[in-house]
């Protein structure tokens, strides 16, 4: 190596793969070199090393929800106090969906907004309590969210399944393979779960 004019023998197959140039660091015991290759094979060697991005800050799950959204919130947990918590718990989904659209699925605002939802609908319907869990914990666990909380959503989520289970085996039966997608690491539920779902337990 050492001559500024040195080509790697792989020069073009990363460029190539990604149909678009890339950038390379050929490296020596003493020094390295920031190339640019194309598809083609063409090295372009800077006088800078690459620049790196920022790391990205982590995301902020004890902030407030925006200004913006205090009267829906508003209305939630007006709901909420009178009691009518079917109503609440369908107000802060549509909540949840503006959030998502504001800010994607998996936000901090939108997943806290959810976590509202679910909770809400534990109180309101079992039926509707289950996916509501389900989907919420799954949501957190892609969000890499704080886990306790999402762990208190998987065990009622399990629980409320298994509720489900009794009253109606064909509904918690769909409901199965997303539950077990929420209980990996927990052997003790997905046990409990694959003993009362023998369908599950044979795939």
């Amino acid at each position: 190596m050492g001559a500024p004019g040195f080509r790697p023998a792989f020069d073009g197959l990363p460029a190539a793969f990604h149909g678009r140039p890339v950038r390379v660091t050929a490296k020596e015991t003493a020094a390295t070199w920031p190339m640019i290759v194309t598809p083609g094979g063409d090295v372009l060697t800077l006088s800078t090393p690459h620049p790196y991005p920022e790391p990205r800050p982590a995301p902020d799950w004890s902030g407030d929800l925006p200004a913006a959204y205090g009267p829906a919130l508003a209305a939630v947990r007006a709901a909420e106090a009178a009691d009518r918590i079917p109503e609440a718990a369908a107000l802060a989904e549509t909540l949840a969906k503006q959030a998502e659209t504001d800010h994607g699925p998996l936000h901090p605002h939108t997943v806290s907004i959810l976590t509202l939802r679910a909770w809400l609908a534990l109180r309101a319907d079992g039926a509707w309590a289950a996916e509501a869990l389900i989907e919420t914990a799954q949501r957190r666990i892609a969000a890499h969210a704080p886990p306790d909380e999402t762990a208190r959503l998987t065990h009622n989520a399990h629980a409320t399944w298994r509720m489900i289970a009794r009253e109606d085996p064909d509904y918690a039966r769909d409901l199965t393979a997303r539950l077990l997608s929420i209980l990996t690491g927990d052997d003790r539920r997905t046990a409990d779960v694959l003993r009362l779902s023998p369908d599950v337990a044979g795939t």
